[in-house]
């Protein structure tokens, strides 16, 4: 040990308010009650412990850093909703518009898809201007199971009704 590192007090972990804590993560305060509530940051002395602060802030850095160095995912869709063409009448303007929400809906699709092992990958927190959570997802009803149970018990298939016809546009030939 050298002369310096004795004399030198060990490093402690020191309170910071919350507002403090909010604006060292640039983050709102009511995030920051939030985190300490979710043990994401440490209470100390009435307030949020500096180190807890650091160390988060550590780990979402490393966490944007890893998801900005995935390539192609993040790009941005290239359509521009206002460059329809303009065309002789209303009929012409809808199928326009439709042909174009379809394509701006299957980009979303194929970006969501490669959005999304990258999300499961970091987690729930806040990357940049981002908040990322996970809903518990949605129930949905085994249609085999139902079909076998009431095949079973009344020996005919479900009935079933037709739904609305959906639209489908395309370039005409």
């Amino acid at each position: 040990m050298t002369i310096t590192e004795l004399l030198t007090p060990a490093a402690t972990d020191s309170p910071i308010s919350i507002s403090s804590a909010a604006a060292a993560l640039t983050i709102t305060e009511a995030t920051t009650r939030r985190y300490l509530r979710a043990g994401k940051l440490t209470r100390l002395d009435g307030g949020v412990s500096a180190a807890s602060v650091e160390a988060y802030a550590e780990r979402r850095a490393a966490n944007i850093s890893r998801t900005r160095t995935v390539p192609g995912w993040h790009r941005r869709p290239t359509g521009d909703l206002h460059s329809l063409p303009r065309t002789a009448g209303p009929v012409e303007e809808a199928a326009a518009a439709w042909a174009e929400a379809a394509r701006l809906e299957a980009l979303a699709r194929k970006l969501k898809a490669k959005a999304r092992p990258v999300l499961e990958e970091a987690g729930p927190g806040t990357y940049g201007p981002f908040e990322v959570r996970f809903t518990e997802g949605r129930l949905d009803p085994d249609t085999k199971l139902i079909a076998a149970l009431y095949f079973a018990v009344f020996g005919e298939d479900v009935p079933r009704k037709r739904s609305a016809p959906s639209p489908k546009v395309s370039p005409a030939a």
